[in-house]
């Protein structure tokens, strides 16, 4: 019942209204007003205030939240984990990835791989960077693959991480642009080019320092969170994009591939996972199978 009522809180922040609330865990009305004035008579404090049209909560409520969405979501996880037990007999092992990690993935063989281990079930999901290391921490996420940035000490304690690359970045110029045939010698001279910023944090790091040695900004025309939207936009507006090397496909004839010049920093693709009894060995399987 105490978890009925973490979710009715999580919902009044996500929904404002107790009417939809009721609609989302296919309740009554009365049922939801009943129950959250009885956590507030738990908690002794006033959890949700009534504004014109909506509730929201008060300021105890959003002290509470973020505990009550943590609850919520490692029992919605452990739900989930022991439906998929009992429906197939294998064991779900949830894979968080980036964008980055996914345009990388999508080109080796790691689910050929992952073939044989019949008693395995893969749930794979994307993410922000920023995202997936939460989400892990929460027990949502088995094992997560993201961009580091070499200044970044990217997991927390009880990780074990592996390198699955290491790739320098890289100019993707569309091949009918001058500056395709006319690769530059010194960052200096790339001052105020017009580029398309790949958005992934670990690329944006890096990317940020090597600019400071510029007398001019680059200017950014647009920036997307995916690599494909990236270079779709490069080749739309005729501009550069700075992206790691290792997520250019061989053979894309569309774009003419030129070093960084004076960019000494290298960004790296790793996977992490927690150590766990019964499950630390496969992951880390799991994990080689990317590399």
């Amino acid at each position: 019942m105490r978890l009925l009522k973490l979710r009715i809180l999580v919902l009044i922040d996500r929904l404002h209204q107790v009417t939809a609330v009721a609609q989302a865990l296919q309740m009554k009305q009365p049922t939801i007003s009943v129950h959250m004035k009885k956590m507030e008579q738990e908690w002794g404090v006033k959890l949700f205030a009534a504004r014109p049209g909506r509730i929201v909560l008060t300021e105890a409520g959003r002290a509470l939240l973020p505990y009550a969405a943590s609850i919520v979501a490692l029992y919605e996880e452990a739900e989930e984990k022991v439906v998929a037990l009992r429906d197939s007999g294998r064991q779900r092992v949830a894979i968080g990835l980036t964008d980055a990690a996914a345009v990388w993935l999508a080109g080796s063989d790691w689910l050929q791989r992952c073939a044989p281990e019949e008693a395995l079930l893969l749930a794979v999901e994307s993410g922000a960077e920023e995202e997936l290391l939460p989400a892990q921490q929460q027990g949502r996420l088995d094992l997560i693959v993201y961009g580091v940035a070499p200044a970044e000490s990217a997991t927390a304690e009880a990780q074990h991480r592996l390198r699955l690359v290491e790739s320098p970045l890289t100019l993707a110029v569309p091949a009918d642009q001058p500056l395709a045939a006319a690769p530059p010698a010194a960052a200096a001279e790339l001052a105020g080019l017009a580029v398309v910023r790949y958005g992934a944090p670990s690329v944006a790091r890096i990317v940020r320092d090597w600019e400071g040695q510029l007398s001019e900004p680059l200017a950014v025309r647009a920036s997307f969170a995916t690599l494909e939207l990236t270079l779709q936009a490069a080749l739309q507006l005729g501009c550069a994009a700075i992206v790691p090397e290792a997520l250019l496909g061989e053979g894309d004839a569309r774009f003419g591939r030129l070093p960084l010049p004076d960019c000494t920093q290298r960004w790296r693709l790793e996977a992490a996972w927690r150590a766990a009894p019964g499950t630390g060995e496969q992951l880390a399987r799991i994990a080689s199978w990317m590399a």
